[in-house]
């Protein structure tokens, strides 16, 4: 991770005024195993902050500091790696079309693990068509014979024009919703009409 990010600034600035090398630290932090110690530190360094809120109470002990401003680190981090990644999926966004079905989460998940997650739900579209046949090229392309593994039967489908733009259709083709963002493969909850709405709720009920 860059020297600009919050987190890594902190613990670079204050273990220079303490005079502590990393593995002083996390001694501090109470770390037995100090090589597993600084694996998870890089990690969070790195821009991996999952389970990271663990670290607020050792790593603002360590290193003599306000639980809060450890917390501040954290968030402002975040919310920079959060602006990158959105960024970055602007930049690459390509229309296209995502599959709703019965189930929101899958089951068997190892089956549709196995066989590409969420990616199954992906519908390539030829993006140098007009975009008002976008929706009839996601329409044509849904298995509605068999469903989509792990996920079940199909129930309807959004076509995502852009990052700010998705309409939701049933399998007649018709539109349901309109929604201020692009629904993307992963997420679990969509903003409709400032509202947040669970992801699942614009797929079918789950078995």
């Amino acid at each position: 991770m860059q020297s600009t990010y919050p987190l890594p600034e902190l613990i670079a600035r204050r273990c220079e005024e303490r005079g502590l090398t990393r593995m002083q630290l996390l001694r501090r932090m109470g770390y037995a195993n100090v090589t597993k110690g600084l694996r998870r530190l890089t990690a969070i360094e790195q821009g991996d902050l999952r389970r990271a809120d663990q670290f607020h109470g050792p790593l603002a002990m360590a290193l003599e500091i306000p639980p809060e401003v450890v917390e501040d680190a954290f968030a402002a981090t975040r919310a920079a790696l959060d602006a990158e990644e959105e960024a970055a999926y602007r930049e690459a966004f390509q229309p296209h079309g995502v599959i709703l079905t019965a189930l929101s989460v899958p089951s068997p998940i190892h089956v549709a693990a196995l066989l590409g997650g969420v990616r199954l739900l992906h519908i390539p579209l030829d993006t140098d068509a007009p975009p008002d046949t976008f929706s009839q090229q996601a329409r044509q392309r849904l298995p509605l014979d068999v469903g989509v593994p792990g996920f079940g039967w199909i129930v309807g489908y959004v076509v995502n024009y852009s990052p700010d733009e998705a309409v939701q259709f049933d399998l007649e083709g018709h539109e349901v919703a309109r929604f201020g963002r692009a629904i993307r493969l992963g997420q679990t909850t969509v903003r409709i009409g400032g509202r947040t709405v669970p992801l699942r709720s614009l797929m079918g009920p789950r078995d």
